[in-house]
């Protein structure tokens, strides 16, 4: 592939839709490799970094579309929701109770219902 030979326009380019477009369709619209505009974008003191919001929030989106389309609940991690305290304690609460079950489980050489390894 021939090198690219940047200019102020392509610079110009590349600085406007650095935070509201993938690599890929940068890429695409001036002509080059996605390494390429990575590398050139370094020179210019871009980074991934300062992506904006928007392009956070257009993978968000569009992954809870794909989800909704295959009639499926979008991922725990997509709808942003994070566990409360409350919610952290419930978990270690039943994680802490599911592995005494097993370790009785295991002291009484009954067979275990899970694959945790457990001592006792």
């Amino acid at each position: 592939m021939r090198s690219k030979h940047w200019n102020a326009e392509c610079d110009a380019k590349l600085r406007e839709y650095w935070s509201c477009c993938y690599l890929r369709e940068l890429a695409e619209m001036l002509g080059c490799s996605v390494n390429t505009i990575r590398d050139h974008a370094a020179k210019l003191g871009l980074t991934l970094a300062d992506k904006s919001t928007y392009y956070k929030d257009k993978l968000t989106e569009t992954n809870r579309q794909a989800a909704f389309k295959a009639g499926k609940r979008p991922p725990y991690h997509i709808s942003r929701r994070k566990h409360t305290d409350e919610d952290k304690r419930r978990i270690g609460e039943k994680r802490k109770a599911l592995y005494a079950a097993e370790r009785r489980r295991a002291m009484y050489g009954l067979p275990q219902h899970t694959k945790i390894k457990v001592k006792y």
